[in-house]
């Protein structure tokens, strides 16, 4: 098992699948963005898009994402591939843009072919829709909900640790 740490989600990668999700490390604004970043991945996903690497699982809210584990790319093989294929309008209007960071950890090699394997980038999506959006206001619409969220999640825990405490005998699922 191996943990690899980004800006605003941390992956822990097994044998078969990636595990990403929101890290607080760098903040609240970054983790709130690790949230956005797997909502963004769940949506394209549902696109079924070659290019993309596949969700196996997908937690609502981007609690947690599940990829396959793909190989990563070499140095030389960054430098090396055609990386128009993600990028192609506005040459070819026919395809769209997959908001994936030009850097080589954001690929992997997914059943022989190059896949992108972050393409959560809230940014890019937004430019690539044509769509122009104040972060902090996004940053405090995100807040809200993941406020209500959280409270949500704790008033069903507490729930339970009450329940449990009339009923010691109850366990946990």
């Amino acid at each position: 098992m191996i943990i690899k740490y980004g800006c605003s989600r941390f992956v822990i990668l097994t044998k078969k699948y990636a595990f990403k999700f929101p890290q607080f490390q760098y903040g609240w604004r970054n983790f709130l963005l690790g949230l956005l970043h797997n909502m963004q991945e769940s949506k394209w996903n549902k696109l079924k898009d070659e290019r993309l690497c596949p969700i196996v699982f997908y937690l609502p809210g981007g609690w947690l994402t599940v990829m396959i584990k793909c190989r990563e790319l070499t140095r030389k093989e960054f430098l090396t591939f055609d990386r128009n294929i993600f990028y192609p309008y506005p040459e070819d209007i026919s395809r769209f843009n997959i908001p994936v960071e030009d850097k080589e950890d954001s690929f992997g090699w997914y059943r022989n072919k190059i896949v992108a394997v972050d393409y959560g980038s809230w940014h890019d999506l937004f430019k690539a829709k044509w769509k122009i959006i104040n972060k902090n206001v996004l940053v405090k619409i995100l807040f809200h909900k993941a406020k209500k969220v959280i409270n949500k999640w704790s008033s069903l825990i507490f729930r339970h640790i009450c329940q449990n405490i009339k009923n010691p005998e109850s366990k946990m699922d």
